[in-house]
Parts: C-alpha cells; sequence; structure tokens
C-alpha cells in the first residue's frame, strides 16, 4: 500500500482541515515522520487506521472521541487516498457526532463511508466498506495493526505471537493460500489413488482366489502387459472386424444422415407453403383493412352530417313553430290597433259633441259640467293615444321579430 494523501478535518488535535501530500516525499525513498510529543504524529496514523477500519491505531481511543475538541461545529472525516496494485483506491469515513447543521444548530450525525476504486464508488455504508477493504488488503484490523502500522509498543505483539498466528498473518500477507490449496489437493488424491489401489489388489485376489501371488502392484502390472501381449493377435482381429463395423455403421450413419436433411427439406418446404398461404391470407385481410381505413374518413363524415341534417330539421321545425307563434301575435296588434283607429274616430266624434255642448249650455253649472265632462274625455283620450303608441311599438317589434325569422 503506498499512500498519496491525507485529508484530515477536525480530527484529533487538529480543529480545521489538514492535507498532507505523500507524493512529495516519493523521491527520497524512505522519509520520517518526527516531532515533539503531542504535535499529532500518532494522529497520522489513527486517522489511516480509522478511514481504513473505523479504529484509531490504538484500540485505546474510541471511534466517538477522535472528533476535536477544539471545534463543536465542524464535521469531522477522514479522507484517504492511496495505491494499491495498480490502482488508486480513496475512501471517506467520518465518526458518529455533533455538528453544525443547516440551521446552525447542532445536529447528531451518524457514521458514515464511502470508497471509490479509479474514481469509481463500489461500496457506500459502514458495513459495505468495511467488507470491500478487507477483501481489498486481505487483512483484518488487528493484524493490519499488527505488521503494517505498528503502534508504539506493539511491535512485540507481533514478535510473541504463536507459531499459527503468524502462518496465517504471512499466508495472508503473500498470498500463499493457493498454494496450500494446491498441496492440499495433491495430499487427497495420493490418499484416493493409494485406496483405489489397495481396493484393486483386494478385488483382483477375490478374483484369482488362492493362486493368486502376493506381489507388487508393478509386478502385477507387468504380468498383465506380458498376457495381453501374446493376446495380441487376436486382439488384432477383434480390432479389425470391430473397424469393419465401424466402417459400415459409418455408411447407414450417412444414409441416415441424408434421410434426415431429406426430411428437414421436406418439413422446411411444408413450413414456406404453410407460410405462403397465410401470406397470402394475412395480404387479403391487410387489403380488406387498408380499404375499410380508406372508406373510415367517409363514414365518419356520413355520420357528422346525418347528425348536422337532424340538427338543421329539428331546428327548421322550431323556427316555423316561432313563425307561427309570431303570425298569430301580429294578427293580435293589428287588431288592437284597428280597435285604437276605431276609439280615436270616437274621441273625435266626443270632442265636437263637447264644443256643441259647450255652445248650447249656458250657466255655469253647466259650463262646470261640461268642462268636467271636457276633462274625462282629455284624460280618456291621452289614455288612449298612450296605448296606440304602444300598440305601434308593439307591432314595430313584431315586424322586426318576423324580419328576424323570416
Amino acid at each position: 500500500m503506498k499512500p498519496i494523501k491525507l485529508e484530515m478535518n477536525a480530527f484529533g488535535p487538529y480543529a480545521q482541515k489538514v492535507e498532507i501530500d505523500f507524493s512529495k516525499f516519493y523521491q527520497g525513498g524512505l522519509f520520517l515522520i518526527s516531532g515533539p510529543t503531542g504535535s499529532g504524529k500518532t494522529t497520522i496514523f489513527d486517522a489511516i487506521s480509522f478511514a481504513l477500519f473505523g479504529e484509531a491505531s490504538n484500540k485505546k481511543r474510541e471511534s466517538h472521541t477522535l472528533k476535536s475538541h477544539y471545534t463543536q461545529e465542524e464535521l469531522c472525516y477522514v479522507n484517504f487516498l492511496f495505491e494499491l496494485g495498480g490502482k488508486k483506491i480513496e475512501i471517506y469515513r467520518a465518526p458518529t457526532q455533533e455538528a453544525q447543521g443547516k440551521r446552525k444548530a447542532l445536529v447528531t450525525y451518524s457514521s458514515t463511508a464511502e470508497l471509490h476504486i479509479d474514481d469509481i464508488p463500489v461500496a457506500k455504508g459502514v458495513m459495505e466498506v468495511n467488507e470491500k477493504i478487507h477483501e481489498i488488503l486481505g487483512l483484518n484490523y488487528e493484524e493490519f495493526s499488527q505488521i503494517i502500522l505498528l503502534p508504539q509498543g506493539e511491535f512485540q505483539k507481533l514478535l510473541e505471537a504463536s507459531s499459527a498466528d503468524k502462518e496465517k498473518i504471512f499466508r495472508r500477507i503473500f498470498s500463499t493460500q493457493k498454494l496450500q490449496a494446491f498441496t492440499q489437493a495433491l495430499r487427497e488424491e495420493e490418499r484416493r489413488l493409494d485406496s483405489d489401489l489397495k481396493t484393486n489388489q483386494t478385488r483382483l485376489g477375490e478374483v484369482l482366489g488362492p493362486s493368486y501371488p502376493k506381489t507388487s502392484a508393478n509386478e502385477l502390472i507387468k504380468g498383465l502387459e506380458e498376457a495381453i501381449e501374446s493376446k495380441k493377435p487376436l486382439l488384432e482381429e477383434l480390432a479389425k472386424k470391430v473397424s469393419e463395423e465401424e466402417k459400415k455403421k459409418s455408411k447407414l450413419e450417412i444414409v441416415l444422415h441424408q434421410t434426415k436433411e431429406k426430411l428437414e427439406l421436406f418439413q422446411k418446404r411444408k413450413i414456406h407453403l404453410l407460410e405462403e398461404a397465410s401470406v397470402e391470407e394475412d395480404k387479403k385481410i391487410i387489403k380488406i383493412n387498408h380499404r375499410a381505413k380508406e372508406l373510415l374518413p367517409y363514414r365518419q363524415s356520413l355520420l357528422e352530417g346525418e347528425k348536422s341534417l337532424d340538427f338543421y330539421q329539428k331546428k327548421r321545425k322550431e323556427d316555423q313553430s316561432r313563425y307561427l307563434d309570431s303570425e298569430t301575435k301580429k294578427k293580435l296588434v293589428k287588431d288592437s290597433f284597428t280597435k285604437a283607429e276605431e276609439e280615436r274616430k270616437n274621441i273625435a266624434k266626443l270632442q265636437k259633441r263637447l264644443e256643441e255642448l259647450i255652445g248650447i249650455k249656458e250657466g255655469l253649472g253647466l259650463y262646470l259640467g261640461a268642462k268636467k265632462e271636457k276633462e274625462e274625455f282629455e284624460k280618456k283620450a291621452q289614455e288612449l293615444a298612450k296605448e296606440i303608441k304602444n300598440l305601434e311599438k308593439k307591432e314595430k317589434e313584431e315586424e322586426d321579430k318576423k324580419a328576424a325569422y323570416e
């Protein structure tokens, strides 16, 4: 693992964001992180360990205590970029903490983690990232602390570890699991072959009976080879017969294959004819559908025309009914007008009669009576004149309505 960049924010003694660019030290090979006690050297290793496993380099420091005591509002997190196997791996991790929220009030944030490989996100969430890191590094937190990132005073633990623990650690470091599995498979195959040999010897003894010589497997194999050699002419003759039978079989297979090809051709031809018939039928259906689609707009227009015709016929009946009503009203108005004309003639006669009465009667009583009668007739004349105007107005309205109906 080759560290490239470490970013810490509100972590340990660092209240603000701190970035460490390890790529600046590559030219010198080895480099030393030094400084007085309490200057934050161990914090760098704590940040690397926390980014990878969610634990500090020393387990005495719990993850929720890693946030800086010098700030309460800042969000504590670590972002670690390193190279492994030619790939750039970046991991972001933040512990459970209280920090400033959007409304500037302290909010409790849950622990979170994200993992990117060559800028591609591959894992999100604490559990998923932990599993992926263990898969990439091949080490858990304890093993990483023992062989990669040794805290102060922890090197002795590796030296004092048991042989079995050291074997497990070194096997993971040098990836010898495949060699171990291959060795184990060879041992299992050896045991299986030895068991098969013993089983075959037992079966051979059962077949040959008491005359079976108690000799080694190699001697038995040699004897069997000699017996096979003596029977070689017979075997050759049998092989010749088998070859002839194979040739006959091959010829029959050729004939069978040709027959199958003919059957397949016949079947294909049958399917082709059925498809042609189906295509012709489909063509007819398509033609009918196409013709139906062509006639569909005319059918729609016909339906709309029928609807319009029904509407106009209905409207015509209503207009005829209104016209008849208007004719009736016109006749009534005309009768009223004629009656008003007759009343007007009567007014003229009454006026003449009034004048005659005025000329004939003398005296105040007769004059007053005539005057009263005149006033009544004038009032009646005014009423009749008003009624005539109303009738003329109605006649004009009815004339206008008639013109509108026509």
